[in-house]
């Protein structure tokens, strides 16, 4: 990593050690290079003693609008009476990778703390899946949710979603969706309005792609070479055109179109490169 970096010093020293090899890794990302990325191996699970505490299982779900059926894993505290609140979890990797059990070790833990119920989706990722696959997934999964909550031992109106970077975007997205079908009075519109949204470093802009943001912004990991390739497999073409839907990218959205969303809380880092679109 070049010593004149501009943000280099403000990371906490004890994770540049880390930090520095998975920045030169990801460097070689690109459409090319997609399908050794994909083939790295998971994370660890959760270990056994923590999954004593959870009731896991998976399911296929049916699509939205006839698309494919989804997975999803759903971790279900122990040892806990009556019906849960639940939360459904979007897993981040710039619309192109990651898996929904990347993250099992959290998930387990979760479920078990926060004594809830955690349901991981699979969805589509691009460039095999373009906008609005994966979003039209995450809904299709919410909505099972909440149309399965008997089952599933949940409450249906404690129903929240949430994700990381990619997966965070695709939350807000599935805020947004689910208020323009219920205001719509579409047929398949949720039956339970979402709880809340939790939104971690979310990917909210696609326009970010093609303005300056400040140098000590994106200089690590996820940078602006990779957000651009990224939303342009997600989105089909380049990103920044003024034809850009609110539901790709929320942060289109305008103030109007803003309001009747479910409590929201949006967290992020000062030297990601969201930073500003989260900020906003």
């Amino acid at each position: 990593m070049a010593t004149s970096s501009p943000s280099r010093h403000l990371v906490d020293g004890e994770l540049l050690a880390a930090m520095e090899p998975l920045h030169h890794i990801f460097s070689t990302l690109s459409e090319e290079t997609l399908p050794q990325f994909r083939a790295f191996p998971a994370p660890p699970p959760a270990s056994e003693e923590e999954k004593s505490r959870v009731d896991v299982s998976t399911h296929q779900v049916p699509g939205f609008r006839g698309a494919p059926d989804v997975e999803v894993h759903v971790y279900r505290a122990k040892t806990v009476d009556g019906r849960l609140p639940c939360v459904v979890q979007i897993h981040g990797g710039g619309f192109v990778l990651g898996s929904a059990l990347n993250d099992d070790a959290s998930h387990t833990m979760y479920a078990a703390e926060l004594r809830c119920c955690v349901v991981a989706v699979e969805y589509r990722r691009a460039p095999e899946t373009q906008y609005p696959g994966a979003l039209h997934d995450c809904f299709a999964a919410v909505k099972w949710v909440m149309t399965n909550a008997e089952h599933l031992q949940i409450d249906p109106a404690c129903v929240g979603v949430t994700g990381d970077s990619a997966g965070g975007g695709l939350a807000a997205a599935v805020s947004l969706m689910a208020r323009d079908l219920k205001r719509d009075g579409a047929e398949d519109a949720l039956p339970h309005p979402l709880r809340f949204q939790h939104l971690i470093y979310p990917c909210l802009d696609d326009r970010t792609c093609t303005r300056e943001v400040a140098p000590v912004h994106g200089e690590f990991i996820w940078t602006q070479k990779h957000n651009t390739f990224a939303w342009r497999a997600y989105l089909g073409t380049a990103a920044g055109a003024e034809s850009v839907d609110k539901l790709a990218a929320p942060a289109r959205a305008t103030n109007d179109e803003l309001q009747g969303l479910p409590p929201t809380f949006i967290s992020t880092g000062n030297l990601d490169l969201f930073f500003e679109e989260d900020v906003d």
